[in-house]
This record gives structure tokens, sequence and C-alpha cells, in this order.
């Protein structure tokens, strides 16, 4: 008699491989909310640069606005400081003058004309 053998067919059960969608379905979702989550932090830390280069600019104009303000008044003392010194350099040239004439009219007070009396 034949020996029975087995037909092709491997014995067993084999299982079809059938794509698995709630699976992909599931992966695209958490997906999504990663690279939602992603976004939002980047948005945060985008908001927070902001605020500390705007709080960064503040304290630059803050800064150049106290300097000009001090350069301001440096500038009005300097200048009073030069007008009183240009009042005084002016008193002083004008007593100079007076002395000046004193001196050059004072030959001439001794006659009881004028000097001009006397060419």
């Amino acid at each position: 008699m034949a020996e029975f053998r087995g037909s092709a067919r491997v014995s067993g059960f084999n299982a079809i491989d059938l794509p698995d969608n709630a699976y992909r379905i599931k992966q695209a979702g958490q997906k999504r909310i990663d690279d939602l989550r992603n976004v939002y932090d980047q948005r945060i830390q985008n908001q927070k640069q902001n605020l500390a280069d705007f709080q960064y600019d503040q304290s630059q104009v803050q800064s150049a606005l106290k300097e000009n303000q001090n350069l301001e008044e440096t500038y009005r003392q300097t200048y009073e400081q030069a007008y009183v010194n240009a009042i005084k350099i002016n008193l002083i040239n004008q007593k100079r003058s007076r002395t000046k004439e004193k001196w050059i009219r004072a030959p001439f007070s001794v006659f009881k004309g004028s000097w001009k009396d006397r060419c």
C-alpha cells in the first residue's frame, strides 16, 4: 500500500495578514497630537522670547532717555556757566575801558575847555 503523504499544504493555522487600520488611525492621531504639542510649545517659547526682547528694548530706550536727560542737563549747566563767564568778562572789559578812559581824559580835564578847543 502506498504511504500517505500529506498534501502540499502546510498543516496548521495560517492567519491572513490584514492591514490593521485601527492601529494606523491611532498612530496618526498620536502623531497629530504630538505635532500640536510641539507647535504649542514653540509658540509659548516664541512668546517668552518676544517678551524678553521687548523688555530688553524697553530697558535700552529708558537708558537712552536717561542718558539724553543727563546730556541735556550737562549742556544746560555748561551753557549757563559759559553765559555767566561771558558776562563777567564783559564787565571786566568795561571796567578796564573805563579805567583807560579816565587815564586818557585826566590830563585834559585839568584845562577848563575841552581838548577840542586846545587843538
